[in-house]
């Protein structure tokens, strides 16, 4: 049924976010506290991701995307408990990994859901609803990942974020694992039942064709260069928060601030839909002023809601524009895009 599926599918999100949010955290502090250089781990995740882009996006749609989901969790839970050791190579490895699960988080589950969704030929309109469900559960992974974070950093120290990020990611693979059916993605233009006679092209050759193909529809161009430039700019918040944040104020709670930052994309999510059919003109007067501890918090606070409402549009036009058949692949754009953005910027 609709309901078994939708509540499976969000609780996946729910307990794969709350990991996420649970080591994002804490990852620059964690990073500092070793005396490593931050910007450069958090920079070769991103480089390491613009590299791999190109054959993970494929690779997505011909090796299965339950296995795909699967191996997210599994590198996860690896890069996780290296994450608890002050030393170098470790933390290199988990960077180098972690480019990759980046990818994998970004496209595959997305990618099973909407092949999933129509293969089970549910009714259009609920799709919307779903995307817009999903936000509002990631986010609110996001807030509890924040409060937990806070917790655990408490008590176990800048470590204790991540044994709770192992936990949550070893919980989703036991429900992927058990709830979910294999899907498959297909090469561009195959008609169902057509034999796909190209299994054997290289990564580079199916990304060569996949350019060619959103070439062919300047809409798919525009929503994967949006996407990429987007999320781009999201994962360098994310690097710039914490630090700029702490030169205003030493005591910062960090698990705290990012619970609110979630708090205004869930708002932001509920308020979505509404707002994209009433807004036609948006007046942002700038005004000077000097950037102390309140203004930056209520300025990042307030990006985190246009976040929230921007995410569920976003997963809209990807049902329209994209096929579903070769999400994977199409979806190796916008994850290049944000690689190279945040890599170059950071």
């Amino acid at each position: 049924s609709f309901l078994t599926f939708r509540l499976s599918y969000l609780f996946v999100t729910l307990v794969v976010m709350l990991a996420d949010g649970l080591q994002g955290t804490h990852l620059y502090v964690l990073y500092e506290g070793y005396g490593f250089s931050v910007a450069s781990l958090y920079c070769l995740g991103f480089i390491t991701g613009a590299f791999t882009a190109p054959i993970t996006g494929p690779l997505i749609d011909r090796f299965g995307r339950k296995k795909s989901a699967l191996l997210y969790c599994a590198l996860e839970v690896g890069i996780n408990m290296l994450e608890q050791f002050p030393f170098l190579s470790g933390l290199i490895v988990s960077r180098i990994v972690g480019g990759i699960t980046t990818n994998l988080l970004s496209t595959v589950f997305e990618a099973w859901l909407d092949t999933e969704y129509r293969n089970r030929g549910f009714a259009k309109e609920e799709y919307e609803t779903l995307m817009r469900d999903s936000v509002v559960v990631s986010n609110l992974a996001a807030i509890a990942s924040g409060y937990l974070a806070h917790t655990l950093a408490e008590s176990f120290g800048n470590t204790g974020p991540f044994q709770g990020a192992v936990t949550c990611t070893a919980v989703a693979f036991v429900v992927i694992l058990v709830l979910w059916s294999e899907n498959y993605g297909k090469r561009l233009g195959q008609q169902d039942g057509e034999v796909d006679e190209n299994k054997s092209k290289s990564p580079i050759a199916q990304l060569k064709e996949t350019v060619t193909f959103i070439k062919s529809d300047s809409r798919i161009l525009r929503v994967c260069i949006t996407q990429g430039l987007t999320l781009g700019s999201l994962h360098i918040f994310i690097f710039l928060w914490s630090p700029l944040l702490k030169e205003f104020s030493a005591g910062c709670t960090y698990g705290l601030i990012f619970g609110a930052y979630m708090a205004a994309g869930v708002l932001g999510g509920l308020c979505s839909s509404g707002v994209r059919k009433i807004v036609t003109k948006i007046l942002s007067p700038l005004t000077k002023g000097s950037y102390t501890f309140s203004v930056a918090l209520f300025s990042f606070i307030a990006y985190e809601f246009s976040v929230g409402i921007y995410s569920p549009c976003e997963g809209v036009m990807r049902s329209i524009y994209i096929p579903p058949e070769s999400r994977g692949s199409i979806m190796t754009v916008p994850s290049i895009i944000v690689n190279v953005a945040v890599a170059i910027a950071v």
